[in-house]
């Protein structure tokens, strides 16, 4: 054939020839196949391949607060670490994969791993626990450092992004005309205050505005005070007596709108929403 050369890639008398092209597709298979092999960094090691990165927030023995992991894929699962917030699965970019895989390497993490790391406390109150997996091998690690931060900066964009989605699909909270209020539990700190009672709660006309029952200390004598909703942000629900100014913090969600909780909480908590220092009250909206 005219215009392609032939190489002969068999003996000289065998006959075997190739086009040059298919010389070419050969050597760019191989280059390929090696390619597909352990990386060689600049020291000279290979670098990792199968990889994953685990972090996760604990309360107490066998309550998980949130957590996340994030393979070699870019693949991020989170889950939160407050209430309220959703699980979302979600690519990360090249940019945060790289800072991830680097943040790895930085730890040399060969052999055989050392015991799951422990502490004063450990496991009966609040901790976090980070485990790096290099392929199929777990190395649990102390959760300090480059690759704990960048993990949960990932894990807190992640659940906030899925929680703003959610909550702009979700139906605005409706108070409805009534609430029946009953009680769910109290503090002992609670038991001497003025506060709220079960009972019916009934609109009063006014947008938001409701005739809430109250209990007064020493008496068995229920008192009704007025009880707006001043704000509703998310699930988190602010709601006002107008005869104290006292404050009551309430969350709802909207899977289950005819209902929702609300509580007392202490005259300068440093989080209102999570420092109760009263009763909590369940009220079953009546439309």
């Amino acid at each position: 054939m005219r215009g392609v050369s032939r190489v002969q890639i068999g003996d000289a008398g065998d006959g075997r020839y190739a086009t040059s092209c298919w010389a070419r597709l050969l050597l760019v298979s191989c280059f390929a196949a090696g390619a597909l092999g352990p990386a060689i960094g600049n020291s000279g090691e290979a670098t990792i391949r199968a990889w994953s990165v685990t972090v996760v927030s604990h309360h107490g023995q066998g309550f998980v607060l949130g957590s996340a992991t994030l393979d070699d894929g870019g693949h991020l699962t989170a889950s939160p670490v407050y209430h309220g917030a959703h699980e979302t699965r979600r690519q990360v970019d090249s940019n945060d994969l790289a800072a991830i895989e680097s943040a790895i390497e930085e730890l040399h993490l060969t052999g055989p791993p050392n015991p799951a790391p422990t502490g004063p406390g450990c496991c009966d109150r609040g901790y976090s626990t980070l485990v790096v997996t290099i392929e199929g091998r777990a190395y649990p690690l102390p959760p300090q450092g480059r690759l704990n931060a960048l993990m949960w900066t990932l894990q807190r964009d992640a659940v906030r992004g899925a929680d703003e989605e959610y909550w702009l699909k979700a139906a605005p909270f409706n108070p409805g005309k009534a609430w029946t209020v009953t009680l769910k539990e109290c503090w002992a700190s609670a038991r001497s205050k003025d506060g709220p009672s079960p009972g019916r709660w009934v609109n009063e006309g006014k947008p938001n505005a409701f005739s809430g029952v109250f209990r007064k200390p020493g008496t068995k004598q229920p008192v009704h005070d007025t009880v707006t909703v001043d704000s509703v942000t998310g699930e988190h629900i602010i709601l006002t007596r107008q005869g104290t100014n006292a404050h009551y913090y309430g969350r709802w969600n909207p899977d289950r709108p005819d209902e929702f909780m609300f509580w007392g909480v202490f005259e300068h908590p440093a989080d209102p929403q999570e420092t109760p220092d009263g009763c909590t009250f369940l009220a079953e909206i009546s439309r």
